[in-house]
C-alpha cells in the first residue's frame, strides 16, 4: 500500500493508519491509500498460479484490474532497460518511490529489487542496490 501526498509517497501517512483507531476513517478521507499489484499469485477461487510465468499471471492481473477502481493501481512494466534505468534515476526520485522489482517474464519465482539507495532494512543475503 502507498499512500501520496503532494506527489510523492509518504510512509508516515500509512503508519498513522495503524494506530489510528476511532480516527481512522477521517484518515482514509483525508489520506487515501493505493494497493499496488504487480503481480498475481492466486486467482479469484484461491488456485495457485506460481506455476504460471510471469507474463501469464500479468495478463491475468491486467484482466482482473480492468475495472478497477483508482485506489487499486497496477504497477508500470516495462522490457526496456533505458526505461528501467529512468525509473530508477528520475521517477523514483519524484515520487518517492524506493525502486523497482525486476522478474523474468517466464521465470515462476524469483525476482530482484532494484534500489536507487540502501535500505537499513535489508539483509546481508538480499539482493544489494544499484548505488
Amino acid at each position: 500500500m502507498i499512500v501520496f501526498e503532494r506527489g510523492r509517497t509518504n510512509f508516515a501517512q500509512l503508519q498513522r493508519r495503524v494506530t489510528a483507531g476511532h480516527g481512522l476513517l477521517r484518515l482514509t478521507r483525508e489520506c487515501p491509500a493505493h494497493y499496488v499489484l504487480f503481480d498475481l499469485l492466486a486467482d479469484a477461487s484461491g488456485e495457485p498460479l506460481l506455476n504460471l510465468p510471469l507474463s501469464q499471471r500479468r495478463a491475468r492481473l491486467q484482466l482482473l484490474l480492468a475495472d478497477a477502481p483508482p485506489p487499486l493501481t497496477l504497477t508500470p512494466q516495462t522490457a526496456d532497460m533505458r526505461e528501467v534505468w529512468d525509473w530508477l534515476t528520475t521517477w523514483t526520485v519524484a515520487t518517492g518511490i524506493e525502486g523497482v522489482v525486476s522478474k523474468h517474464l517466464l521465470n515462476r519465482a524469483e525476482f530482484i529489487d532494484l534500489q536507487r539507495r540502501p535500505c537499513p532494512r535489508r539483509r546481508r543475503s538480499e539482493p544489494g542496490p544499484l548505488g
